[in-house]
């Protein structure tokens, strides 16, 4: 995940928009009265709450130095050195960065990678996926995670919509990655899928290294994933209260690709976006041009400064 902290008018990692001019509701001693009558458990459950922490400190003797940070995602501590698992350069600005934080870039294990549980149709395709790629056609990648559990409608109704944009997209292949559910659901509705493949699970790596685009819901795993290879993405977050939909604004801020709502967006604007993605060199430009930041900033050199550093 990326920095969770607020920092001046930069959005925080679970917000959707960035705007230099916010309304900030003032909390005066009549609003939080009014919110106490309104919600009393929850304020009682944060002074209590505020109380273990309290009495935590005294217990461990942690001193000012070191005193806790507000922080809505994480039990975070001032002068605590923490390690971020993302570049910085993936951050809305440098300026972004506490002095106790480190970036340790992409932190992808790429080699001796084991994926398990693979759909066995998988590997029956594959061949035939890399022959319609070097034939020219440009493959579409989509996977979701395990967010999803059963054949959810909402998920059924969204990759119907991805059908319908594709299926109107010449040269291209679809490559959904969703749970078995779906898969059933997904090949009795549709007797032939020309150009789409679906598998309960697939070796991402594998697939992205020669995707052309990447439909996902903007986890963080993912997108460094995307970013590894140099991949365009179109972004749906699913999970509104944590980094999913300031991951999708970094990728489109960056250029890295584009964003849409998940549920609510129609064929049409998707077939836009999905076109967009895949003809416009920008997007792939800005994307090299991070990977060659990342691949030259975090070396070896610098991994053995840091922690020699942190271990003193």
């Amino acid at each position: 995940m990326p920095s969770t902290y607020k920092v001046g008018s930069y959005p925080l990692v679970s917000e959707t928009v960035w705007s230099e001019k916010r309304n900030i509701l003032k909390n005066t001693d009549k609003s939080k009265l009014k919110q106490f009558l309104k919600s009393p458990k929850v304020y009682i459950f944060e002074y209590l709450k505020q109380k273990n922490i309290d009495n935590l400190f005294k217990i461990s003797r942690i001193t000012d130095k070191n005193k806790k940070i507000d922080n809505d995602f994480i039990f975070a501590f001032d002068n605590i050195p923490e390690l971020v698992l993302v570049p910085l350069e993936f951050e809305y600005s440098k300026e972004i960065r506490k002095g106790f934080q480190h970036y340790l870039g992409l932190s992808q294990r790429i080699e001796n990678r084991q994926d398990t549980e693979l759909d066995p149709h998988f590997a029956d395709n594959w061949n035939s996926i890399l022959k319609q790629k070097e034939s020219g056609k440009k493959i579409i990648y989509c996977s979701f995670g395990t967010y999803f559990e059963g054949a959810d409608p909402r998920l059924l109704d969204f990759v119907n919509v991805i059908l319908e944009s594709v299926s109107n997209i010449p040269n291209t292949i679809l490559i959904c990655s969703v749970n078995k559910f779906i898969v059933e659901v997904i090949n009795s509705q549709h007797i032939t899928l020309k150009n789409a493949y679906f598998f309960s699970r697939v070796p991402q790596l594998k697939v992205l290294e020669v995707s052309d685009l990447f439909i996902t819901h903007g986890g963080m795993g993912g997108i460094k994933e995307s970013i590894y290879y140099k991949v365009p993405m179109l972004v749906f977050p699913l999970d509104l209260h944590y980094d999913q939909s300031g991951n999708a604004l970094k990728v489109e801020i960056h250029g890295l690709g584009l964003r849409g709502t998940f549920g609510f967006e129609r064929s049409k604007d998707m077939q836009t976006k999905i076109t967009r993605l895949l003809e416009e060199e920008s997007f792939k430009e800005k994307l090299t041009a991070l990977k060659h930041q990342t691949d030259n900033y975090y070396t070896e050199n610098y991994f053995k400064n840091l922690f020699n550093q942190l271990l003193q």
